[in-house]
């Protein structure tokens, strides 16, 4: 498997050429980007509101709290995990990324704002087993990328596991942001001991009501509520140590 720094090498060398197949380097947040002008999810970034509410809501927990880590599954290139260390540095960064195209990309973006050897990066997807599974868009996907879910039909093989297999922590005080395409309830299940052992506070992408009753109903079962959900947005927000406003 190739290290780290390896892959950031090639990414170096191969610098210039990216600029050749449309894509340029933009700054919000404080922070630079890599963007794909042939991705939605990327031309989405460079708009005025992309997820403001959202990361701001994160960034001012994150600050009150002084959580000892912040768990990214389902990073896709970055963003969020790019903007909690560079504000946060002393925070522990986790991040998950299944799909290779994304994960490249989050590499440049960690080159980019000199945070590569500061984030842990998996490329792991998680789910509640360990397994090889197929990965692909989703027919009803508004991005280029960013639509990418576990199903049958997909034409990517990528590994899946628990995380409770992969981060053993107890009674720390942790900051998770879940956005898996439809995928949720089986990462959280994959997660019991890590929730339970735990004080978190979850922001989860739930895309409908079932998505959500289905969801809220495994977290209070686990000591959870379900604090508040921001208005026009999929984003819903989870805890089992802050109690609801």
């Amino acid at each position: 498997m190739k290290s780290l720094s390896k892959i950031f090498s090639s990414i170096k060398k191969r610098y210039f050429n990216i600029f050749r197949n449309g894509y340029s380097v933009e700054i919000k947040y404080g922070c630079k980007w890599l963007i794909d002008w042939s991705n939605n999810i990327d031309k989405k970034l460079t708009s005025k509101n992309f997820e403001d509410k959202e990361i701001n809501f994160l960034l001012n927990k994150v600050l009150n709290l002084k959580p000892d880590y912040f768990l990214d599954i389902g990073a896709h290139a970055g963003l969020y995990s790019i903007v909690v260390k560079s504000i946060y540095p002393d925070i522990n960064v986790i991040s998950f990324e299944p799909d290779k195209q994304n994960r490249y990309q989050f590499y440049g973006n960690l080159f980019l704002n000199q945070l590569h050897d500061q984030i842990k990066v998996y490329k792991t997807g998680l789910s509640s087993f360990k397994n090889e599974v197929s990965f692909g868009m989703r027919s009803d996907a508004p991005g280029k990328r960013g639509g990418k879910a576990i199903n049958n039909d997909g034409s990517q093989k990528i590994k899946v596991d628990k995380l409770d297999n992969l981060i053993k922590l107890n009674k720390e005080y942790c900051v998770l942001k879940i956005d898996v395409e439809g995928h949720e309830c089986e990462v959280v299940k994959g997660s019991e001991i890590f929730l339970k052992n735990n004080f978190c506070l979850i922001q989860v992408e739930l895309w409908d009501k079932n998505s959500f009753s289905k969801f809220n109903k495994i977290m209070n079962d686990w000591g959870y509520s379900n604090l508040f959900h921001i208005g026009n947005s999929e984003n819903y927000y989870f805890s089992n140590f802050i109690s609801k406003q």
